[in-house]
């Protein structure tokens, strides 16, 4: 099968072959993805991560690719034509996307690709984050993106995904199948904690503490954290019935 890799720092899946198709999700780069067939201008793949399925223009996508060596551990990191940032940037990579870096160069690090970044800004491949909610805070006001997976934008079961992958845990990428594969149901009544679940139909939001939660939302339109009876209340409003909580 043909397997290529996300070239570009971020390349939307969308549900068909077309620019104005809705978006399904989104891939970092340094993702790999089985290429299930061409379609014009765009695959139709699928992804390694999640086996998430869609269609992605062709020129997000290489065929040729260096074996990743670390990730972005930050929500946003520059890259440089050399050591100095006071150079344009080239463009920059997002929390989550894995490069591979081929030597040090004092606080900077060279990726194979003879791009410079910040080497605090990245975290080798077999390191993991032990604070998932420290991961999604600092995502904290991303804009609200359906089918998002970024701080540029990013949608509920997106913050969930990629908060945990940064802790070394895959998920599934939407909150349906997230609900079935992730965590242990707690029993109505039981304390609440940070990193718990609280999955509604549709939406999924993590425990920041016992009285908030933070999620990515579309009431708010971006990542926040919020008191947990009072969105309760609004979400029960809207016809939604009592949420079923997970632990990890």
């Amino acid at each position: 099968m043909d397997t290529r890799q996300v070239a570009q720092s971020l390349v939307d899946v969308r549900q068909s072959a077309s620019p104005a198709a809705m978006l399904s999700t989104q891939l970092l780069r340094g993702e790999t993805v089985a290429v299930l067939n061409k379609c014009g201008a765009y695959f139709h793949v699928r992804s390694a991560r999640d086996s998430y399925e869609g269609y992605v223009a062709g020129e997000g996508l290489t065929t040729s690719g260096s074996m990743m060596t670390h990730r972005v551990a930050v929500p946003r990191t520059l890259l440089f034509a050399c050591p100095d940032f006071k150079t344009p940037p080239l463009g920059d990579m997002l929390l989550g996307a894995e490069l591979a870096i081929e030597r040090p160069e004092g606080r900077y690090v060279r990726s194979t690709r003879g791009e410079y970044l910040i080497a605090d800004h990245l975290m080798a491949l077999d390191e993991t984050v032990s604070d998932v909610i420290a991961t999604a805070e600092t995502l904290l006001h991303t804009p609200y993106l359906w089918g998002g997976k970024s701080v540029r934008g990013i949608d509920c079961s997106g913050l969930v995904q990629l908060s945990l992958a940064m802790a070394g845990r895959n998920a599934p990428r939407d909150s349906g199948p997230q609900s079935q594969a992730l965590g242990t149901a707690l029993s109505p009544g039981t304390p609440l904690r940070r990193g718990d679940l609280l999955f509604w139909p549709g939406h999924v939001a993590f425990c920041y503490d016992e009285q908030r939660i933070l999620h990515a939302n579309a009431h708010h339109m971006k990542v926040v954290i919020e008191d947990r009876l009072e969105a309760l209340d609004r979400i029960s409003a809207a016809g939604y019935p009592a949420p079923v909580a997970k632990r990890l």
